[in-house]
Order: C-alpha cells, then structure tokens, then sequence
C-alpha cells in the first residue's frame, strides 16, 4: 500500500493497493504538520504492522506511530535525536533479527548510518563501508526493493536535478556487492521526484 503525507496541513492518507489497482483508500485520524515530516516506515517490534517514522527538521526528534490499518496503537520519540546534516531517510533489513533498522543519511560526506532501534532505544548501530559520490546530490529513496531477484532488499539513489540519474548498490545487509547506474531520456522534470520503490507486478 502506499502512504501519502500532506506536509502543509499534516494529513495522512493510505492507498491500498492491489498490484497497479487502487482498491480503495482512508485517511488516518490524526495529523502532524510541520516542521514533522514522514522519514518511512518499519516494522519496529517484529509484528509485521509498518509503523509510521517521523522526523522534527527543528529539534532532530525521531518519533515513532505504532498503528494497525489506521488505529494508533501507540507513541513514542527515540532518546536519540538527530544532528543536522545527518536525517532520517529509510529503513531496511540491515542486521539479522525479525524487525526493522532505521537508515540515516548525512549529504555531506556521503555516508549511510543504520540505528538498530527497541522502543525508544538504540542498542547498537554502525556507518556503511561505502560511501555515496556527494558530487551530484543523490537522494536515498529506497532500501527495501530487490532489484536484481536474488532475495536481498538492494538501495535505490535518485538524483532529482539535473540529471535525474538514478544510482541502485546491490547489497546483502551491510555489504555492498555491486553497483548499477542509469539515466533517463531527458533529465528529470523537477517538479517530480522519485518518493519510493515497490515490487507491484
């Protein structure tokens, strides 16, 4: 399904999907509006339930939504907040176990961090190996679609202008096995921006 976030007025909205049918759709019943924006989504406890990751652009505050199909089942912000560049830009199934890490960016240097998160702790966390090239200003939009079939969620890069070159590693949890590029006919109209992945077919 696919999740939509107003970022002016603070509204929420699912679209469930069935491969490239829209079946149906629902708002949710609260609202967080600015400086609050979603970062992702994971499954923070195993359940299999996404819960919803916000990030405060102001304090650095990493707040989590636990909800089922829309019902807020509970709340709460990580001890750890976010220091500017770094941000909260994905999650993925960095290490072994049955939840979620959050994938945190930094622009700057090109790095990728992963928190591996329980409730409102960190227990542990670790910097990628590789880096992303900072000489165009690739975006990390995904980090949960296998892009080569071989039963491991690869990262997918876009950058927006002014190539719209899109950049895909390949990995197997913290290791990167290879590299992918392309770019499409035209560059990217920048009004459009590459927001996600999903296997839908």
């Amino acid at each position: 399904d696919y999740l939509w976030h107003n970022i002016n007025d603070g509204r929420l909205l699912y679209w469930y999907i069935d491969g490239d049918n829209l079946k149906g759709y629902q708002f949710l019943g609260y609202t967080m509006g600015p400086p609050w924006r979603v970062a992702t989504t994971f499954d923070s406890d195993g359940s299999g339930r996404p819960a919803i990751v916000y990030y405060n652009t102001s304090t650095g505050v990493v707040r989590i939504i636990q909800q089922d199909n829309a019902t807020v089942l509970g709340q709460y912000d990580l001890a750890d907040t976010v220091s500017s560049p770094w941000s909260v830009v994905a999650a993925a199934e960095v290490v072994a176990d049955t939840d979620d890490e959050l994938l945190l960016y930094n622009p700057a240097t090109g790095q990728i961090l992963y928190w591996n998160v329980t409730g409102p702790t960190r227990t542990n966390g670790a910097l990628y190996a590789n880096t992303q090239d900072t000489s165009l200003a690739y975006k990390l939009v995904s980090a949960k679609t296998d892009f080569n079939n071989d039963g491991l969620a690869d990262i997918l890069w876009h950058n927006p202008t002014p190539t719209g070159a899109f950049s895909v590693w390949f990995m197997n949890g913290l290791t990167r096995l290879g590299t992918g590029s392309f770019t499409p006919f035209s560059a990217t109209d920048p009004v459009w921006l590459v927001v996600g992945s999903a296997n839908i077919w």
